[in-house]
């Protein structure tokens, strides 16, 4: 029973909004698009700094000299760097498109590192590039998708609340909700960061191994 309510919020969720989600997911492939045509397109002098951080990364995971810590405050960082631009864009309704703009750079740079992979170590990278991007394809980019998509709500409401007398515990309440989604999304890429971290290296592990072999 409540399976079918979930399912049932969702496709109304889905529905009511499918033109934002539209725009969000197209911010997102399209940087997913050309950060791999940069990688497969680019000549082979300027290629080989990312050529040599591929295989440093590679035989780290293959070595497990990774430093978990380490990864993941530089994810957490990058993640919530994105998610507070986000947030402020959100904030400042002319600045929502920007938004779209963080969006499709971080595709951009999964984009990157999908393709490197696979132009360094062909149909063998194809298994680490998909493996190693879990976390973020199942989870960090849907929620950020749906949270690109709040904000544009809540942008909306805001200008067409200019101009009217509301009242201030409707305010508040906006706010409030908006302050909550804030808290999840960082919650999401907190989860995303100690998986990165603490549970890819275990997993990537053999996959490495399989790379160099």
């Amino acid at each position: 029973m409540k399976r079918t309510i979930i399912r049932k919020n969702l496709s109304n969720h889905l529905k009511k909004n499918k033109w934002q989600y539209l725009f969000v997911f197209l911010s997102i492939f399209s940087g997913i698009l050309a950060g791999s045509l940069t990688a497969s397109m680019s000549a082979a002098d300027k290629f080989e700094p990312i050529d040599l951080y591929v295989r440093n990364f590679v035989s780290a995971y293959n070595l497990q000299t990774v430093n978990g810590a380490e990864i993941f405050r530089f994810s957490v960082y990058n993640s919530v760097k994105v998610i507070l631009f986000m947030w402020v864009s959100g904030l400042c309704v002319w600045f929502m498109p920007l938004s779209l703009v963080q969006l499709g750079a971080k595709g951009y740079k999964l984009g990157i590192s999908m393709a490197a992979f696979v132009r360094i170590f062909g149909v063998r990278g194809i298994l680490f590039a998909v493996i190693s991007a879990l976390p973020q394809l199942l989870l960090f980019l849907p929620a950020m998708a749906a949270y690109a998509v709040f904000n544009i709500k809540f942008s909306m409401t805001l200008l067409r609340m200019r101009g009217q007398r509301v009242a201030s515990n409707i305010k508040n309440e906006m706010y409030l909700n908006n302050f909550l989604h804030l808290l999840g999304i960082i919650t999401v890429s907190v989860m995303c960061s100690l998986a990165d971290a603490f549970v890819m290296p275990i997993i990537l592990k053999p996959v490495c191994a399989f790379l160099i072999r």
